[in-house]
């Protein structure tokens, strides 16, 4: 019998910690666009040989994300079979989300659909953040990022 590799928390915590965000921005849009099932299980993501996936994602084209973990990057893939792909290196979530924003949109053709997005606020010295949830159209999302 193999003994698994010990894994040091405190060596990887902050890559931990910005990929569980990651995973929940990429789990948000996941819940936003898909029908409800008993305790959320339409957002979840799934183990892969290579990372973590969802299923297909019913916007557009349907949309399928991988988290892969051997060619680190974010992929998606639409049923029409294009793909797209961003780095999975050191950013911010704020950069993250913005990646992802583009990637989704790679694949949507349309003015009519509606996306999220969060915003990040500081509450007084605390170190702590909280996040809403807002919905904008293309046309607001376009003032908002090239302003």
């Amino acid at each position: 019998m193999t003994k698994w590799p010990d894994l040091d928390y405190l060596s990887w915590r902050e890559t931990c910690s910005a990929l569980h965000l990651y995973l929940q921005i990429a789990g948000k849009y996941r819940l936003a666009h898909t029908p409800w099932l008993n305790h959320s299980w339409n957002a979840t993501f799934y183990v892969t040989p290579s990372g973590l996936a969802s299923s297909p994602i019913p916007d557009g084209p349907g949309i399928e994300i991988l988290f892969d973990f051997r060619e680190h990057k974010v992929v998606g893939s639409s049923g029409e079979g294009r793909t797209a792909s961003f780095a999975l290196e050191p950013m911010t979530v704020a950069d993250f989300h913005a990646k992802f924003v583009e990637l989704v949109f790679y694949f949507i053709d349309t003015d009519l659909i509606f996306f999220f997005f969060f915003v990040v606020h500081k509450i007084s010295s605390s170190k702590y953040r909280r996040m809403r949830l807002e919905f904008v159209t293309i046309e607001s999302r376009k003032k908002l990022f090239l302003s």
